[in-house]
């Protein structure tokens, strides 16, 4: 169904300001009524960098839809230590009506590290990175502090459709970096 003139604007103009606002809960049930599917975002699940042996984020939500992805971290004022946002599929990022620097994390279907943005500011437009199909969202200096770098592999054990190509290892432990 496409939408045409005024009717378009009021539209987008009410998403803007439910998005502003943090409400989205109407447009995710009118998505969920039109398309059978609930949002998809988990809380529960960790990050983990196989490469240095280190748990990136032990707190992870993960955004599959298309409504929890638009949404992403608009309306957080502050990310707990931690925090991690996993958006699948997605192969850029933007920080508009956002109030915190993040980290960004753009990651393949294997599981590599094919970018990080460090510390990017709200108000800004990442550019679209190639062979990215999902990005991690951390609170700014997590991948400095984390060790983590371009060609680390990560994983979230128990979500084989991020890392199709990985074992689950949810039951391995690894200690939080300390740093």
């Amino acid at each position: 169904m496409l939408i045409h003139g005024a009717r378009r604007e009021a539209v987008v103009s009410d998403l803007m300001a439910r998005l502003r606002t943090g409400d989205v809960e109407s447009f995710e049930r009118r998505g969920r009524l039109a398309r059978g599917k609930a949002m998809a975002v988990k809380a529960g699940v960790h990050i983990i960098n196989r490469s240095r042996g280190v748990v990136i984020a032990d707190h992870v939500e993960v955004a599959t839809s298309f409504w929890a992805r638009g949404r992403g971290l608009i309306g957080r004022r502050r990310l707990p230590s931690g925090f991690g946002l996993v958006i699948k599929p997605c192969r850029a990022i933007h920080t508009f009506f956002m109030s915190i620097p993040i980290d960004v994390a753009h990651v393949d279907r294997d599981g590599h590290i094919v970018r990080i943005l460090h510390e990017i500011p709200p108000w800004r437009l990442g550019s679209l990175v190639p062979g990215s199909t999902w990005v991690v969202e951390m609170p700014a200096g997590t991948a400095r502090a984390t060790g983590t770098q371009v060609g680390d592999v990560v994983e979230l054990p128990g979500r084989a459709s991020l890392t199709s190509n990985q074992p689950d290892r949810s039951s391995q432990r690894l200690p939080r970096n300390a740093s």
